[in-house]
């Protein structure tokens, strides 16, 4: 189960400093797609009018290790040709899938910030500086962002 204290979806720090709940609830796909469902979590949070913020930390598609593993140049495999594709096809369309089905108690799709690829300017992920130029993450994050929401409809 998702790591906050269970059935204590309204737990905030936040809110136990101030008595307000964060216009902001951050969780991550990587947590998801590894068994851990926070998906309740998100739905109250949209439901007291806060918004979501959805991160995905992906693992390396070459070899699927953690995301600060480079090996195997995964920027470049995952593009159409490369090594990694059909394996990063595989993590879009789990994405894809996830945001499809991620509603409110009314059949509404949520809304989310979605943040793929997040912090590129650093060392610590396959998408970074450290394993990528700048012209490779912009094509990865372009190919990857475009192909998600042209069958998504709720990402910001």
């Amino acid at each position: 189960d998702f790591w906050a204290p269970k059935g204590q979806m309204n737990k905030s720090d936040v809110h136990s400093a101030t008595g307000e709940y964060p216009l902001l609830f951050g969780y991550d796909l990587y947590q998801y797609m590894n068994g851990a469902n926070w998906t309740r979590y998100a739905r109250w949070a949209h439901h007291k009018g806060s918004a979501v913020v959805v991160s995905w930390w992906a693992t390396n598609p070459v070899n699927g290790e953690e995301a600060h593993d480079c090996k195997g140049d995964p920027v470049t495999a995952l593009m159409p040709g490369g090594k990694a594709h059909k394996e990063w096809m595989d993590q879009l369309n789990q994405v894809v899938k996830f945001f499809n089905k991620f509603q409110d108690v009314d059949g509404e799709q949520i809304p989310v910030i979605f943040r793929m690829f997040r912090e590129p300017n650093t060392d610590h992920w396959w998408w970074g500086k450290r394993c990528s130029s700048p012209k490779e993450y912009h094509e990865a994050f372009e190919f990857s962002y475009n192909y998600i929401q042209s069958r998504t409809h709720n990402i910001l």
